[in-house]
């Protein structure tokens, strides 16, 4: 990597130094005030920007906004779970990942190398993000307009699985999607399990479906967006009087991950066929690659986000490579490409 600058928005220098020891191609200008924060911002031109909440009067979504709009990638620091509205609201704006604050003392010699990798690993991503950022419009701004018919439609459903990017791409979509679609909606999102209900009440809010966090063994009903629970695998059974209902286990993870795209879209495809509709949305990695396959090979439809709308390309670059795609759609235009797969 090259020497990259970082704008490094708290006052934890013992963390900056941690990071440095490991990663000494990095500069750090540190601040710990709004105004010395908005000075930097106009005359510099940073890589990535390090971000505590709690040193902001104002809401974390207008830093993130104003980061986004200068072209800076935004990475979190999370002091406290007690924060996590405000990871959501940071993420679901433009932020691109998050990391909990170590607490340095308290580590091992190889702790605090795992750790640094950790943070390194989410400053790169950021980086590389920074041609796709795009600021994300008010919530007020996002009902859905679209006038579609769906009184001849199957009954469907529809897989989205995202990564990392996730939480600002939904935010583009779900909203979109009107409320009386002939469908259940499950949304696969990378996030850890003290972060998917706070998530799935965020975006309650600000769309006309109902969303709200998985729960294991109730019933997928239409109109109902189902965000998979963190930290468990989310799978479709039949119960005993023939209902499609939910299933949330602990399952080895897959690839890495849990919950795991690729188990909900194949047990999707196995329960729906081709009135399964598959969207990949940006992420690192490969997972959502089989479960496309078994979408497509049940006759179902898989819709892949474009390169250039993507904050990572990894998962829908996987599906792309692989030929398990019936479209390849920007993220601003996948509303209605979903409408439009309903109609029929």
């Amino acid at each position: 990597m090259s020497r990259n600058k970082i704008l490094f928005f708290d006052d934890d220098n013992e963390l900056v130094l941690l990071i440095k020891k490991y990663y000494d191609k990095l500069n750090f200008d540190m601040v710990t005030s709004e105004e010395e924060f908005k000075e930097k911002i106009k005359d510099k031109i940073y890589d990535v920007s390090l971000v505590n909440p709690n040193m902001y009067d104002k809401e974390i979504s207008t830093l993130v906004r104003l980061l986004t709009s200068k072209k800076i990638p935004c990475v979190v620091i999370l002091d406290k779970y007690y924060d996590i509205e405000k990871i959501i609201d940071a993420l679901s704006v433009g932020a691109i990942d998050y990391f909990m604050r170590p607490f340095i003392g308290r580590l091992s010699s190889a702790e605090k190398e795992k750790v640094t990798m950790n943070i390194f690993d989410k400053i790169v991503v950021a980086i590389n993000s920074k041609e796709s950022l795009s600021e994300v419009d008010s919530v007020e701004h996002k009902k859905s307009d679209f006038t579609f018919d769906f009184r001849s439609a199957t009954n469907k459903i529809i897989v989205i699985g995202s990564s990392t990017g996730g939480p600002q791409s939904l935010e583009k979509i779900i909203p979109l999607i009107p409320g009386e679609i002939p469908s259940p909606v499950i949304v696969i999102q990378h996030m850890p399990e003290v972060f998917t209900k706070k998530f799935a009440e965020r975006l309650d809010t600000v769309c006309e479906l109902r969303v709200k966090e998985a729960e294991n063994s109730e019933e997928l009903l239409n109109g109902v967006c189902y965000v998979a629970k963190g930290d468990y695998h989310l799978v479709l059974k039949k119960d005993s009087k023939g209902k499609i209902i939910i299933n949330l286990n602990k399952k080895e993870k897959v690839l890495g991950v849990r919950p795991s795209i690729n188990m909900t879209m194949e047990s999707a495809a196995t329960h729906y066929g081709k009135n399964t509709i598959g969207i990949i949305l940006t992420g690192m990695g490969a997972d959502g690659t089989i479960g496309s396959k078994k979408i497509k090979e049940s006759g179902g439809t898989i819709i892949v986000q474009s390169e250039e709308t993507s904050v990572l390309y990894g998962m829908p670059k996987s599906v792309f490579e692989k030929g398990y795609y019936d479209e390849v759609v920007d993220l601003q235009k996948i509303p209605v490409a979903i409408l439009q797969i309903l109609e029929v």
